[in-house]
């Protein structure tokens, strides 16, 4: 039985407040993409350490999971029989907009299943369905500072840009941060002659404030009427979305959304 006070670097006696604060710091720090220069090995550790931190904040942050997995702790400690132990709060096995193809509907899954690791693999599997549908786009690599990756489309007079970043927890400080990355990507992928279309987006596991990173997302706009964008947040571990920004009425874009069934 795991400690997950230990994990989170608090004692039993941890108020709901003290388990956030310590979750969210801890998750930055063990995020695995700061982990990924210095070899797989690392990451790997990074990404089981994640794992952890998501399973000990999934349950100590559930009022009534916690009171059973501290009944079931000092149990242990006495050496008196285990209690059964109570599991994650599951997620279930849904996506943002359907695109990852299954056979068939598997049983939900525990929070500790949804790490950097699957949200990253969410986030390819976006890249894989633009790619794949040549239909509208033909899609090149673009490299973009900030972001896991980037496609641009070109047209005659038009050009389409879709970048991704992939985060643990989505708070007003990775929102800032997230918002900074926009700006530079914009200057690094505007056109002089063209009219530039971007869609910004950002894979998450969990939300700090949502109403406020959306309303700080949502306020952002490039300078120079070339240029339109929306943001798109996209909760994971809920399989559900969020988009920032006015509505964009330009053909392209609206099936480039529905293409990624992104939407109002």
């Amino acid at each position: 039985m795991k400690d997950y006070y230990a994990i989170l670097g608090l004692g039993p006696d941890a108020d709901a407040d003290s388990i956030k604060r310590a979750y969210r710091l801890k998750a930055r720090e063990a995020h695995p993409d700061r982990f990924s220069h210095k070899g797989d090995d690392a990451e790997a550790e990074a990404t089981a350490l994640m794992a952890d931190l998501n399973e000990a904040y999934g349950v100590l942050s559930n009022e009534e999971q916690r009171r059973e997995y501290d009944v079931a702790w000092r149990a242990l400690q006495a050496g008196e029989p285990l209690p059964a132990a109570p599991a994650p709060a599951p997620v279930t096995d849904e996506v943002i907009a359907g695109i990852a193809p299954a056979p068939r509907r598997e049983k939900a899954r525990p929070a500790s299943d949804i790490g950097a690791s699957v949200i990253r693999e969410f986030a390819g599997r976006l890249h894989k369905v633009l790619l794949e549908n040549k239909k509208t786009f033909q899609w090149k690599e673009k490299k973009l500072d900030g972001f896991d990756w980037a496609l641009e489309a070109a047209f005659f007079i038009d050009s389409y840009c879709v970048a991704s970043r992939t985060i643990a927890l989505a708070d007003l400080e990775a929102a800032q941060k997230f918002r900074d990355a926009v700006d530079r990507a914009i200057q690094q992928g505007r056109h002089t002659f063209k009219n530039d279309f971007f869609l910004f987006l950002l894979a998450f596991q969990g939300m700090e404030e949502p109403e406020r990173v959306r309303a700080l997302l949502s306020r952002y706009q490039p300078s120079g009427r070339e240029v339109q964008l929306q943001i798109a947040l996209m909760d994971v571990t809920h399989g559900r979305s969020l988009m920032c920004g006015p509505r964009i009425r330009n053909e392209r874009f609206q099936e480039l959304l529905k293409l990624l069934r992104l939407g109002r």
